[in-house]
Order: structure tokens, then sequence, then C-alpha cells
């Protein structure tokens, strides 16, 4: 229901923004049209079992289509790809999916303020175990966005419903309703920034247990040309719809600064803070955390480096945990090509994280990993 009225808006907002140059006879300009259809296949084929795909080639069907109005100041973007992926269904055949895209942008008041908006479906083939739950596999977003001298300012409206694929293949397991409005102002070095958003989702994929998450957060930071550090400070409120009793506070604090010695290495420490509290049961959780981060890079990008690592300790006031958690990622890349570096690489990563809890002795984690990998592109 929230959608469906946010989709109104959307489309009386868009009837609002582009009345005025089509009433002055604005004409419609064809921009970029890039079909990799082959030769007497229909843009939208029918989908019919198994057959396979439509090019004899065996690659994706993929076609878009992209458009201006009214010197740029409309814009629409269709996409539409078809392509089969290797899933595990009852058949134990290949599965096909569809993804559609339907994209909209518009500018006004001379730049100073846009909006968007992006409707996207995405589908398996019936006979496969995907399909047979209930997924709602879509996603809707508006948004709007302006600035006025150094004030930026805007809001947006996303909601995906479980099941939904992208085209990288991620698929979304909670489906999930989020609307944001945000402001940030610059003052020369400072820069501030605030936003409240609001969450709506299911709990474990219950529908007979939706939660609904607001928070607010406050961002402020200082920037110079070799190093910058930044204060955040969020508040969220957390509670089921159908137990009003169950509410949960959270707190959560940092800080966090970049240091550049050199324009080939960088030095990030973070340091933060985050309190739970639940006020049905009276637990409160805390837990501070420190990290740290070195980057080199080679100035011929032939050799980089990267190290990070974190520990957090975690303590509630019930005695019911007490927990400590070490985690440290080394990573080298050597590139060893001669004409192109990008042609032999050699990579090593070492990965250590080491999980203590002494309430409950067997909840214990001690992993110590290195991996190489050697590619090469071509020969």
């Amino acid at each position: 229901m929230r959608m469906l009225i946010f989709l109104e808006a959307f489309l009386i907002a868009l009837c609002i923004f582009t009345s005025t140059p089509w009433a002055e006879g604005s004409q419609v300009h064809l921009g970029s049209h890039k079909s990799l259809i082959p030769h007497g296949v229909n843009l939208f084929p029918p989908i019919s079992g198994n057959d396979g795909l439509r090019n004899p080639q065996g690659l994706p069907i993929k076609a878009s289509l992209s458009f201006n109005l009214g010197e740029s100041a409309f814009s629409v973007k269709t996409t539409y790809v078809e392509k089969k992926q290797k899933l595990t269904g009852l058949s134990g055949a290949r599965d096909q999916r569809n993804f559609m895209n339907f994209a909209v942008s518009s500018s006004h008041f001379g730049g100073s303020l846009t909006s968007e908006g992006e409707l996207a479906y995405s589908n398996f083939n019936p006979t496969t175990e995907e399909s047979l739950k209930e997924d709602r596999p879509r996603l809707f977003r508006f948004g709007l966005k302006g600035n006025w001298s150094r004030l930026r300012y805007g809001t947006e409206y996303r909601s995906v419903g479980k099941g939904f694929v992208n085209l990288k293949g991620s698929k979304t397991t909670v489906g999930r309703e989020r609307a944001q409005v945000w402001a940030s102002h610059s003052f020369g070095p400072i820069y501030l920034r605030t936003s409240l958003t609001g969450i709506w989702e299911n709990i474990g994929n219950d529908p007979n247990r939706p939660r609904v998450m607001r928070t607010a957060t406050t961002l402020l930071s200082y920037g110079r040309p070799t190093w910058n550090a930044a204060l955040s400070s969020g508040f969220t409120l957390i509670k089921e719809r159908f137990n009003l009793r169950r509410k949960t506070v959270v707190f959560s604090h940092s800080i966090r600064s970049s240091y550049r010695p050199a324009k080939t290495f960088t030095v990030a420490p973070r340091l933060s803070l985050k309190e739970i509290r639940n006020q049905w049961s009276g637990v409160r959780t805390y837990t501070p955390s420190a990290s740290l981060s070195l980057n080199y890079r080679h100035p011929k990008d032939v050799l980089s480096f990267r190290c990070v690592g974190s520990y957090s300790r975690s303590r509630s006031n019930d005695r019911l945990r007490n927990t400590r958690t070490l985690k440290a990622t080394a990573n080298l890349i050597w590139k060893m090509g001669d004409e192109s570096p990008e042609d032999k690489s050699l990579s090593l990563k070492i990965t250590v994280d080491r999980h203590f809890d002494f309430v409950y002795r067997n909840n214990y984690r001690n992993v110590f990993s290195a991996e190489m990998l050697f590619k090469v592109v071509s020969f």
C-alpha cells in the first residue's frame, strides 16, 4: 500500500515537472539506441520452457533504449536483459532469468533540483523452485536532490522485494522499504551532514513479525590536503509493530581520521562505541572497538599493500555476554607484466580471525589462512 502511494506521488510529480516543456511544443529527440538483439528476434520474446537462448551464439539477450525530452530536461532509459543461469531447480535444467529496468530522470530550475525514479523487475522460470516461493522480485525507487549555494538536500524512497536479483546476480533475501531525508552544508574545510531514515521489514521474513527502525545520524568532518578527521553519532529506535513493548534503542558513536604522510602511503585509525538498550528486558550491551588501516601503493602501480586490523569487546550488564574479537588481514599485490602490468600479477593474502567467549566457552573461533594467487591475463 505504501509503495502504491509513493508511485502515485511520483507519477503526479512527473506530470507536473514535464507538462510545461511539452506545452511549449518541445520535440522528442532519440538518444543513443543500442540493441544487442539478433536479427528476427522480438524485443520482449515470450518465455517458453527450457528451449535455450534465442540467439545461436548462446549469449545473453540485451536491449536498451534512451531518449531526452525538452533539451535534456527529461530523460528516459529502459533496459531489458534475458540470460540463462545455472541454478538447482526441480527439473535440474538451466534456469532463465529476465530483468527489466525503467529509469526516469528530470532536471529543473537550471539544474538546482533533480528528480529520478526507477522501476525494475526480475523473474525466474516458473518450473524452478525459486518461483514456487512467495517472492516479490521487484524494485521501486524515487528520489529528489537539490542544492542552494553550499547547502545540499534530498529525499529518497526505496522498496526492494524479497527475491529480487540485480544484474550482478545478487539476490535480496529480505524484503525492505527505506525512506530517507538528508541535508548537508560545507563551511570551507568543515562539512556537516544530518539524515533521518526509516526502514520497514519483517523479522526472519515472517509477515506476522513486522519491524520498524527509525534512525537519526549526524556527521561532522574536517579535511585538509594531507589529513582529515570525522566524528559521527547516531540514534536508532527499533520496535515490532505487533508487540509495542519490544523496543530497542541503539546509540552509536565513532571518530575516525586519515593521515597521508606521502602520496603513496595512508594511515587510517578509527574508534567506535555502540550501546544497545533493550527497554523490555532492561539489558544493556556495550561494544567498544578500534581499528587501524595501512595502505601503500607504488607510484607506478606495480606494487600495492593493504593491512587492516581491528579489536572489539562486547559486554552486557546481565553478565550473559562477554566476548572479545581480533581480526587482521594483509593483502599484497605485485604486478609483473613487462609491457602491461595488468598481464601478470602475484597476490598474497593472510587472514587472522580470533573470537573468544568468556561465558560460553565452546563459542570460540581461531582461524588463520594464507592464500597465494598467480594471475596471467594473456600470453
